[in-house]
């Protein structure tokens, strides 16, 4: 799976403002719902949050996948970003957060959701990846430490 297909440049965000997890996710929601990802924010937050609560989408090395499926989503919508500062996830070994992957999709879209978040990790989860990505600052820097090659 081509991850940078389901990620347009302006669904990226280089610099989140939120000091917590709650401003984050209400940040990129927000997000998702101005490029019309998703029609309706508070049911989207909703699952994101309920899912959330059931274990962490902090997955280690700097990053969070939340993720949910919902009736707001007409197909999987990603959103991307970076918290340069990083911020307490809660994550499975304990470090800061630095960027994270909101993933929305309709309750039938089980297999690109699966694909897509297996893809993510593992990109996200490479070493010089990361470095890339944490020398960059620009929506379209992330773009390109994330595009092969």
């Amino acid at each position: 799976m081509k991850i940078t297909q389901y990620l347009p440049l302006e669904a990226i965000i280089p610099r989140l403002g939120g000091k917590s997890k709650l401003d984050v996710l209400k940040e990129m929601i927000d997000a998702m719902l101005e490029l019309g990802y998703i029609s309706d924010a508070s049911e989207a937050e909703s699952k994101i949050l309920a899912r959330e609560a059931k274990m962490t989408t902090g997955i280690g090395h700097g990053i969070a996948v939340p993720h949910a499926r919902t009736e707001t989503a007409d197909k999987l919508r990603v959103v991307l970003a970076r918290h340069p500062e990083g911020l307490d996830w809660g994550s499975v070994d304990g470090k800061p957060v630095h960027f994270v992957v909101l993933l929305v999709s309709p309750p039938d879209a089980h297999g690109p959701h699966l694909q897509f978040l297996a893809a993510i990790a593992r990109l996200l989860s490479d070493e010089d990846t990361q470095k890339k990505l944490l020398k960059v600052s620009t929506a379209k820097g992330i773009l390109d430490a994330l595009s092969p090659g």
